[in-house]
This record gives structure tokens, C-alpha cells and sequence, in this order.
């Protein structure tokens, strides 16, 4: 993941960060721990497969789902 900058200079407050956040479903880790700051003018796009992920990454951010805890 890469976040492409709408404007440079000041870095704006955080709107989400995370910090070791570990997704997976019935226990089991789907990807290695995400570190993530979303700022405010921040364009960010997540690419992958079907089933890689992607839809349980967002609901956890969202809270819908619950992380599995960080090793």
C-alpha cells in the first residue's frame, strides 16, 4: 500500500492509524500485522485478489469485525 499526497508540506492530523492491527477469520491471520496513518488529503486505494483480504481489512478498521490480537 502507498498513499499518494493531494497536497505537499505540513503532514495533516491523522483521521485512522492503526498500529499492529492483525485481521484473519476464524482465528487464523490473513495478513502480517498492518501498520496505517490515513491523513486528511490522502488518496488510498487497496488492490487484491478475491479472498486476499481486502473486505475484512476494511471492516475491522471499521470496528464491524474484531482483530485477532498482535503477536
Amino acid at each position: 500500500m502507498r498513499a499518494m499526497r493531494a497536497k505537499q508540506g505540513l503532514e495533516a492530523p491523522a483521521l485512522l492509524s492503526c498500529e499492529r492491527l492483525v485481521i484473519g477469520r476464524g482465528g487464523r491471520a490473513l495478513l502480517p500485522p498492518i501498520e496505517l496513518t490515513i491523513r486528511r488529503g490522502e488518496l488510498w486505494v487497496v488492490l487484491g485478489r478475491n479472498g486476499a483480504g481486502k473486505t475484512t481489512w476494511a471492516r475491522t478498521l471499521l470496528g464491524l469485525e474484531r482483530p485477532i490480537p498482535a503477536p
